[in-house]
């Protein structure tokens, strides 16, 4: 006798309200260029406050609450003292791509592209264990985005201090361009509510930013309580 399998709803249900904050660290390896080799970590606190819910859209103020930046292990001070505290007002569509940025701005902040990327490592729809899930994502060009594909296949589940989460493997890789950006790793979310709790991943040829050139990168991104 065949048993059904429990399906888990992963698109996000956030409240207006709601504050939601993470720890996110990058790394780097020592990178060649032509002006010589560097290193980069960048670890960053962020928070995000739900101020508004609509059929189509999720605004939010998200905010930068803490901020450092090294080169070849050495801290750029000026970058940081640019970045933290800086707060910005975000329209999200229901699948978490940016929509529309408006307050300050960030000199630090992630391309579009990069964005692209991470905003596919926000599961939405209802899986089961076992699924997987292929999309391919159209580019677009006005605002320098490559069409990609990505796949997501769902694990298992797994208990962390009493909640019980989604366990998500994930790839990305652009299909254009002389140094496609790609993306392996692990996605934990919440069944209950969708919300993301951890990344865990290695990324190639990321252009995350235009002052940087692309480079290979890990990235750890946790929840954490948010104040």
């Amino acid at each position: 006798m065949a048993f059904a399998q429990e399906v888990y709803d992963l698109t996000m249900k956030p409240k207006v309200g709601q504050k939601v904050a993470y720890s996110i660290k990058i790394a780097s390896p020592e990178t060649q260029t032509p002006a010589g080799n560097f290193s980069l970590n960048v670890n960053l606190k962020t928070k995000t406050t739900i101020l508004e819910i609509t059929e189509k859209e999720i605004v939010s103020e998200d905010e930068v609450t803490d901020f450092e930046v090294l080169l070849n292990g050495n801290p750029l001070d000026m970058v940081t003292e640019q970045v933290k505290g800086v707060k910005s007002k975000v329209t999200r569509s229901h699948d978490w791509k940016v929509v529309k940025t408006e307050g300050a701005e960030n000199p630090m902040a992630a391309s579009p592209r990069y964005q692209a990327m991470m905003a596919f490592a926000t599961p939405v729809g209802k899986v089961k264990i076992g699924d997987e899930i292929v999309r391919d994502m159209q580019g677009d060009k006005e605002k320098g985005i490559v069409p990609a594909r990505g796949k997501m296949t769902v694990k298992e589940t797994k208990m962390v201090e009493g909640v019980k989460y989604l366990v998500l493997d994930v790839a990305y890789s652009e299909l254009e361009g002389e140094k496609p950006m790609g993306m392996v790793g692990t996605v934990l979310v919440e069944a209950a509510t969708g919300m993301l709790h951890s990344i865990k991943a290695s990324m190639n040829d990321v252009t995350m930013n235009p002052m940087m050139p692309p480079m290979n990168l890990t990235m750890e991104m946790v929840r954490i309580p948010a104040r």
